[in-house]
């Protein structure tokens, strides 16, 4: 079944089904029935949700979703939109009002102001957070915005390839506690949107008995990153430069040209290191986490951990999702694509042995049955929405993750982080 859902894909498009087949054919059809029952779950299937005022002042107002996430903070009138008025309503003691509200609700977006420079962006989540953090250690490529010391372009992965949703740097032993985003580009197009997905609620509703099984053995991460000097020192194709697996490289990753330094700095976040292929100096990182954290503020139980961005069949899945999502036969050929290279991947050097993986503690796979459930937990609880010019989202980094959707077109969105 699985091969016809790919062949069938594949004729689509080469008969010009991205434009003609979705008329009279579903994308369901060439993609696995679980993920479709899992995306007709989601949140994300649901087009609005009605809003319910819960404050308002002389400078602004505040509703929130019926499913209580999240709460927006937008100005009463054009009047107040500036940056200059949210500057002062924050200084005027309402930060803690707006932290209070992220920490209820797990995130606060706030719209409608006229703030559209990164310089503005970084001051608002200065305002917000005096100490903001500027080493990333995530795996997606990402760029510091030139000027500024804390603010970094979100991801540089290109648009065509999905994010799945994580908790930013949930694998590093203290993770970043809040997050922000800035819409500088919201994309026009389909796509370009950011999940946000309420981790609390997945460990709430998680079957207790794959919940228990992680709880106990904890999971196993594998990273590898590549050499970035190859093709300059040897004169050969860096073949690993092109690798899904390998998102970026180790001098990236760590700031130094140094294997030593780079070693001596992932030791300290409490990674094994292992050098591998000879000249080719790739960095392999192994670590062990717990599945679950208890919030610092609120006390809950989270599912605070980065499978969903680590498991190795994660990508082939996400592009289910998007092609559900955006009714897209490119993604749906996108998510067979990826399920070919990670079968064949897997089959020729192993696993465990790829740029990215995630297992049980002990080293044992996590059964595909319960990669399914988690998946589909996550799901369950995915917000999608559209950006709009000048957005600042405000993530309790603790409870709330983030993914992207792929896209097409111009899209710039930055992003701020505390510790």
């Amino acid at each position: 079944m699985a091969v016809v859902r790919f062949l069938t894909t594949l004729v689509a498009l080469v008969a010009g089904g991205v434009t003609v087949v979705p008329k009279v054919l579903p994308v369901d059809v060439v993609l696995p029935k679980r993920y479709v029952e899992m995306y007709h779950e989601s949140a994300a299937y649901k087009d609005k949700f009605d809003l319910t005022e819960i404050y308002r002042d002389d400078v602004v107002y505040m509703d929130v979703s019926e499913i209580g996430f999240p709460v927006y903070v937008r100005p009463v009138s054009n009047a107040t939109n500036s940056f200059a008025a949210l500057q002062g309503w924050l200084k005027a003691g309402h930060r803690k009002d707006v932290y209070d509200l992220m920490y209820k609700h797990g995130g606060v977006v706030i719209r409608g102001w006229a703030i559209y420079e990164p310089a503005e962006f970084e001051s608002i989540s200065l305002t917000m957070e005096p100490n903001l953090a500027s080493t990333y250690l995530g795996t997606s490529p990402r760029n510091v915005v030139p000027g500024l010391k804390f603010t970094h372009t979100a991801s540089e992965i290109p648009g065509l390839s999905t994010v799945p949703a994580h908790c930013e740097m949930s694998f590093k032993l203290n993770p970043p506690k809040t997050q922000f985003f800035f819409a500088a580009l919201p994309n026009e197009g389909l796509g370009g949107e950011t999940n946000a997905v309420d981790f609390q609620a997945v460990a709430e509703t998680m079957d207790k008995g794959v919940l228990k099984r992680l709880e106990t053995l904890k999971i196993r991460y594998v990273r590898k990153y590549f050499d970035a000097t190859l093709t300059e020192r040897t004169n050969r194709t860096n073949w690993d430069e092109i690798d899904f697996y390998k998102t970026k490289s180790w001098q990236a990753m760590f700031a130094t040209y140094s294997k030593e330094e780079a070693t001596v700095k992932a030791e300290e976040e409490g990674f094994t290191v292992t050098w591998q292929g000879g000249d080719r100096n790739v960095m392999k990182l192994t670590h062990e986490m717990p599945a679950l954290r208890t919030h610092k503020v609120t006390g809950a139980t989270v599912f605070h951990n980065h499978i969903g961005v680590i498991e190795a069949t994660s990508h082939k899945a996400e592009y289910a999702f998007a092609a559900l999502h955006q009714k897209s036969w490119k993604f749906a050929a996108m998510h067979h694509i990826m399920g070919l290279y990670h079968a064949l991947s897997s089959y020729f050097i192993g696993e465990d042995e790829l740029g990215l993986c995630a297992t049980y503690g002990n080293g044992e796979p996590i059964p595909q049955e319960d990669i399914d459930h988690i998946r589909g937990q996550i799901w369950k609880h995915t917000l999608i929405r559209k950006h709009k010019l000048g957005d600042i989202i405000l993530l309790d980094n603790m409870r709330v993750g983030h993914g992207r959707q792929p896209f097409s077109g111009p899209r710039k969105i930055l992003t701020t982080w505390a510790d």
